[in-house]
């Protein structure tokens, strides 16, 4: 397919600087992309996108990094795909704190996701940011707030990529737009 990759959704966590995009073939998480290039967009093309649209909920983020997240959430999901849909955190995740989604979420994973994700290592990051949330009663402040209470040390490398919080928030927006994600 000379050097194109297709892939059926793109599931797209959109920030103020990158994004990352997970995307899906069929039911199945196939590839993980940790910052939307201009050479991965002029090689992929989905037939679907979701993205995250922030919502502003008084938690303090400042305006024009909302508006950066969605204009940039809402420009790569338009570039790769003819079908677009936005989701709110609200509505795929509820109001569940981050770490506790993705631990709720990672049962659903086949074996072979999970491994793309970084497997027991990244299962292990995802139960102690969800400890650490705990004992903070998820009360995000200081040097925590911005971390979702996840450490980056303890993320794996997989495939020389670096897992992150925000491409697991994109692999798990995936798998609630497939409708694999029960509430």
């Amino acid at each position: 397919m000379d050097g194109k990759i297709h892939a059926e959704l793109a599931a797209i966590d959109a920030g103020a600087t990158e994004c990352a995009v997970a995307l899906y073939t069929g039911q199945q998480l196939r590839m993980l992309w940790a910052l939307a290039t201009d050479r991965l967009l002029a090689n992929l093309r989905c037939d679907r996108a979701v993205y995250e649209i922030p919502q502003a909920d008084g938690r303090g983020a400042p305006a024009d990094d909302l508006i950066r997240t969605a204009v940039g959430g809402a420009k790569v999901a338009a570039w790769l795909a003819p079908e677009v849909a936005e989701y709110q955190p609200r509505q795929w995740k509820g109001s569940l704190p981050k770490a506790a989604h993705h631990h709720q979420a990672w049962t659903t994973f086949t074996a072979t996701e999970q491994a793309l994700l970084g497997g027991a290592t990244t299962l292990a990051a995802i139960e102690r940011a969800c400890e650490r949330g705990a004992s903070a009663r998820w009360q995000k402040r200081g040097a925590l707030a911005g971390n979702h209470f996840y450490s980056d040390r303890e993320l794996p490398t997989v495939g020389g990529l670096k897992i992150t919080h925000d491409l697991l928030d994109a692999a798990v927006l995936g798998l609630h737009d497939l409708g694999r994600l029960g509430r």
